[in-house]
């Protein structure tokens, strides 16, 4: 508990004792029993709703690329167990205006992601995209590539000259030859 002190609060801690001791009690059943012996309220709690309730240790910060580019460093990841690519409709006139969608409104629920998705994306638009409606998103999709189920201390975000805004839990997703932030070339982090 020491090495945890600052980051959660202590009912936070015992939150997750509680759910561990759940989980075990549920995996403890299904090994003996099996899976059709769970109960509605115990499948329920398995469900992926129930991941999402993972607390997120810590601040969750974004940093660009030094020099300007279009790389992003997220500190803190939430846990996203709902992510899913999605796809915008855009209309494309003097301003361009993409809308919403389903899916991205229940990402949208989980504050944190919401924080990142605004902070990249007012970024980007000063940056990139001033043909962009400042009420919408300057991207034409969202994209996720590795395991975003639970909370991760390190995610990358890159937007395409397509203006796809992907996210990764490893800088190798993007490119094989590119593992390491040095061979970005990146040479300092802006806190945006």
């Amino acid at each position: 508990m020491q090495k945890l002190a600052g980051l959660i609060t202590e009912s936070q801690y015992k939150k997750l004792l509680e759910d561990q001791s759940t989980v075990d009690r549920i995996l403890d059943k299904i090994s003996a029993k099996g899976l059709d012996s769970l109960t509605d309220e115990e499948k329920k709690y398995l469900d992926t709703e129930q991941k999402s309730q993972v607390p997120n240790l810590g601040t969750t910060e974004v940093y660009a690329q030094k020099p300007e580019g279009e790389l992003y460093k997220i500190v803190n990841f939430p846990s996203m167990p709902s992510a899913q690519d999605v796809m915008f409709p855009c209309n494309r006139g003097n301003e361009e205006t993409c809308e919403g969608t389903l899916e991205m409104t229940e990402m949208l629920k989980n504050n944190d992601f919401k924080k990142i998705i605004n902070k990249i994306g007012s970024h980007y638009k000063n940056n990139w995209r001033a043909d962009v409606d400042q009420n919408m998103y300057p991207f034409h999709g969202i994209y996720f590539s590795g395991n975003f189920s639970l909370p991760l201390d390190e995610v990358y975000a890159q937007v395409s000259g397509e203006s796809m805004l992907t996210f990764v839990d490893t800088l190798n997703r993007f490119s094989t030859g590119f593992k390491s932030e040095e061979e970005w070339e990146i040479e300092d982090w802006k806190k945006l």
